[in-house]
């Protein structure tokens, strides 16, 4: 584990536990619930135990997650282009044979609302977009 965000991480395992368990599923009824547990489920694990499988253990539920608030409008009715960034990532970093359509629509995604962002932030926003594109987030 690095330092910055990563070293505030260890007081949280137990939350990232209490996900992985599905004792926040309670979370998934409100659009902030949901990304929270996106950002728990998706985040945390690569804070805490970076450089190990563990890291990427909870990315199937992250994604199921993510997906369910794409189709049931919880994605949509977000404002912030950031919390709609972090809930795009669980399409990027979940493996399988979808994985290349999910980077798609993520491309897809980001393009709409790159003009959206702020000009300071654009390189930030135009990195992970090329990231996306070339298939690596």
């Amino acid at each position: 584990m690095r330092g910055g965000a990563n070293a505030e991480l260890p007081q949280f395992a137990s939350l990232l536990q209490a996900a992985r368990a599905g004792q926040l599923d309670h979370w998934l009824g409100t659009l902030r619930g949901r990304l929270s547990l996106i950002i728990v489920l998706d985040q945390f694990p690569r804070g805490l135990f970076a450089g190990t499988p563990e890291a990427f253990s909870s990315d199937p539920d992250a994604l199921r997650i993510a997906e369910e608030g794409f189709r049931n409008g919880h994605y949509v009715a977000l404002t912030s282009l950031w919390e709609r960034f972090f809930y795009c990532l669980p399409l990027a970093h979940a493996e399988g044979p979808d994985h290349l359509e999910r980077m798609r629509r993520i491309v897809a995604i980001s393009e709409q609302v790159v003009d959206q962002v702020p000009e300071h932030l654009k390189p930030i926003w135009q990195f992970s977009l090329n990231q996306a594109k070339e298939g690596r987030l």
